[in-house]
């Protein structure tokens, strides 16, 4: 088959897949719109690591004339949304991006989705971030009563940053599960992908782990700041990235310390002393991830396996 009508044709077929997840989700009062960033995104993806850029554009734009004939109002952010992170990311894969590259991005286009949907367009959505935390506030009053008040002295404070932290991890999951479903699949379609690095290799620019330092130290005087209590919500939000990215490091430092000190995985013990000191090590695993980034110590303690 000539190639310009197999790109036209397969770019049909993607456009025809969307029109009938969208009219089956209508069809069903919008049932599967919250599965839509974990499977829409993968089509387009593998179109346009085949295809590139432009042309996967092209399939993109007709994708989104179909959404707004087919989907309801919240179905079209959530498929622009999909195709946003599909487009992106295969066409990352089509320049021959890295996986560490692939995997931000998505996280990133995932993370901004769940931020926006429930938060800047909660009302929109007909989500209420107060209601939500006053409905835990009820819950835990009601099974812990004035207890709850020795373990967390401002417990509205507390609750709020427990919903938007879960907002954030959900897009950060999303975007990995993504991320490993478009590789897998890739693979299979003898597309070429990098291969996953071990942990030793795992690195980022030094100026990015100043970046989430200052996202971190965000989310640790949010509190303290005189904005808005939108304002302040985004703020805790955009710091728990950074954070969060801190404390992934933190936590492959200390497997690569662990096994060039101990010779074992340490993984386990690690995981059980965050869940039990959970408070404390988060903090803990930011610092030292921080540090793992913006020092030599990856190379100094990799030195000195190599000398042993």
């Amino acid at each position: 088959m000539n190639h310009q009508v197999r790109k036209l044709t397969e770019g049909a077929m993607m456009c025809a897949l969307f029109g009938a997840v969208l009219m089956l989700d209508r069809q069903l009062a919008g049932m599967f719109e919250m599965y839509y960033l974990f499977v829409l995104p993968i089509p387009i993806a593998l179109y346009g690591a085949k295809y590139g850029f432009k042309n996967c554009l092209v399939a993109a734009v007709s994708i989104l004339f179909l959404t707004l004939m087919i989907a309801s109002p919240t179905g079209i952010f959530f498929a622009l949304m999909s195709v946003s992170v599909g487009t992106a990311y295969g066409a990352l894969v089509h320049k021959k991006a890295k996986n560490g590259v692939l995997i931000i991005v998505t996280m990133l286009l995932t993370i901004v989705t769940e931020i926006l949907s429930c938060l800047v367009l909660a009302s929109f959505f007909g989500y209420s971030i107060v209601e939500e935390a006053a409905l835990i506030k009820d819950a835990l009053d009601m099974y812990m009563g004035d207890a709850i008040n020795s373990v967390v002295m401002n417990l509205d404070k507390f609750i709020m940053m427990i919903i938007v932290m879960s907002i954030v991890l959900t897009g950060v999951l999303e975007g990995f599960l993504v991320h490993l479903l478009s590789n897998a699949l890739l693979k299979r379609m003898k597309i070429d992908v990098h291969p996953f690095k071990p942990l030793s290799q795992w690195t980022m620019p030094r100026w990015a782990g100043f970046v989430c330092l200052a996202g971190y130290l965000l989310f640790v005087f949010s509190n303290r700041l005189p904005v808005d209590e939108n304002v302040q919500l985004i703020i805790m939000a955009v710091g728990m990235i950074g954070m969060g990215i801190l404390d992934v490091y933190g936590y492959v430092a200390c497997l690569v310390w662990g096994m060039v000190k101990y010779k074992k995985n340490i993984s386990f013990m690690l995981i059980l002393t965050c869940f039990l000191f959970m408070s404390v090590a988060l903090h803990v695993l930011a610092i030292f991830g921080f540090y793992y980034v913006s020092t030599d110590f990856k190379e100094i303690i990799l030195r000195r396996d190599d000398d042993e």
